[in-house]
């Protein structure tokens, strides 16, 4: 099941953690941090393999990939830390709640 779940997150990306989270999460068990272990292992080989991919045939614009990457890294660091300190109960509030708030936002721009 983690296969199709990977071609498909090197693809599109868009959810990835999420399916991968929930497939793993019944593989573990229900143990929240060996799934989230493994799912940022799996995303990380897999977005390794697309990037490859895209690199060697040309298909990365690198300046917006560039800011993107710090980003990422900049945010990791950080939400990493606010991992630890956040009691879980509240990280699930935090989270939904951004996501909530990305979908109106997207959703309006697209929309109206």
């Amino acid at each position: 099941m983690i296969v199709p779940i990977s071609v498909y997150g090197g693809y599109f990306g868009a959810g990835f953690g999420v399916l991968l989270l929930g497939v793993l999460s019944i593989a573990t068990g229900g143990e929240y941090r060996s799934a989230n272990a493994a799912k940022n292992f799996i995303s990380a080989i897999s977005t390794a393999a697309t990037v490859l991919y895209f690199t060697v045939f040309g298909a990365i614009d690198w300046p917006p990939t560039l800011v993107m990457m710090a980003g990422s890294l900049i945010g990791g660091f950080f939400g990493g830390r606010l991992g630890h300190v956040v009691p879980p109960a509240m990280m699930r509030v935090i989270v939904v709640a951004v996501g909530v708030l990305l979908t109106v936002a997207y959703a309006w721009r697209y929309w109206f």
